[in-house]
């Protein structure tokens, strides 16, 4: 089968590499030999990996198992020629054939088409906290070079990942609502967890941004389920909610105040959104107009300004007031 022929390719370029190792070990007799055995995966992995990216998408059933076998391969080869002949080329060439390789293993378990996204989101949260962990550990069995090219390569695939997985995401949602929504939320908490991981504040607001879209998705699908009277202001209500729980979050999280006071400033944004929706749905719906929703939202916004105002009056939390004071924090 074509995949196997590959695999048997991709197996050859793989002993190119472990000849031509053996051979820079045993002396400048052999350098011509050894530098011919190392260009030939360079050739051979190249078109291996291109042909078997053409049969993934046009070839025929059945090729799994074959591509599998050679995309692990080929990022054995790249990982070998990356630590014996170092090149940044090769590092990044080994992470991206073992993306292919977990791709491959997605469709061998027979992952839903719409349930793919959330996959890829869960990819992206292993290669960036490997990437991570390169930066932070020394292996002991990669020198500082490689180590430094690896991070950066699984940073650079698992960042990549993770939008592709928030894009996917975003389109399945026309198809399958909840596999979208767990794309999304997937997604988020893997930007809040980068945001942990790479000390970068914005991707916490990018993170915690994003997690608002899935959740009105979600609350606004079971809101139509449970056909409640004026669902559109039961909608503000779980926004009002939702700022409550940023609140409290930012309020948990005050020794981390750099990242938390961007849970507080979608807090304030949710709260006067919400109060412009519930004017929106008065409006929209004046003759069969309903009260019990709108009070229930109009009280969990109340209940986010006056937890604002005691947080503010504690004097506990200076991020979190720099709204109120006019103090930028910087540190």
């Amino acid at each position: 089968p074509p995949a196997w022929a590959l695999a048997a390719t991709a197996a050859t370029g793989a002993a190119g590499v472990g000849a031509a190792v053996w051979l820079a070990h045993s002396g400048d007799r052999w350098h011509d030999l050894a530098l011919a055995a190392r260009r030939l995966p360079q050739i051979l992995f190249p078109m291996v990996l291109t042909t078997g990216v053409m049969l993934f998408f046009f070839g025929p059933d059945g090729q799994d198992v074959g591509l599998l076998v050679t995309f692990l391969l080929a990022s054995a080869g790249y990982g070998l020629l990356a630590s014996y002949f170092p090149a940044a080329v090769f590092a990044h060439a080994a992470v991206w054939s073992s993306v292919g390789a977990l791709v491959l293993v997605n469709r061998l378990v027979t992952v839903p088409y719409e349930w793919l996204a959330a996959a890829v989101s869960g990819m992206a949260a292993f290669y960036l906290t490997g990437g991570y962990w390169l930066g932070r550990e020394q292996t002991g069995f990669l020198d500082e070079r490689l180590q430094n090219d690896y991070r950066w390569a699984a940073g650079i695939a698992g960042f990549s990942l993770l939008a592709a997985g928030i894009l996917a995401g975003v389109l399945v949602l026309a198809v399958e609502l909840w596999a979208g929504v767990a794309a999304l939320v997937l997604g988020a908490l893997v930007l809040v967890w980068s945001s942990y991981l790479f000390r970068q504040p914005l991707l916490m607001l990018a993170g915690t941004g994003l997690l608002i879209l899935p959740f009105t998705l979600a609350a606004n699908q079971v809101l139509a389920e449970m056909a409640l009277v004026q669902p559109d202001a039961w909608l503000m209500a779980s926004w009002a909610g939702l700022a409550l729980i940023y609140l409290a979050l930012a309020v948990a999280g005050r020794r981390a105040e750099r990242y938390v006071c961007w849970f507080n400033l979608w807090a304030h944004i949710l709260a006067p959104v919400a109060v412009a929706g519930l004017v929106a749905n008065y409006g929209l719906t004046r003759t069969e107009w309903s009260a019990i929703p709108s009070v229930v939202a109009l009280g969990g916004v109340m209940l986010v300004y006056v937890a604002s105002a005691v947080i503010h009056d504690s004097g506990r939390f200076p991020a979190l007031s720099s709204y109120v004071t006019s103090v930028s924090y910087t540190h």
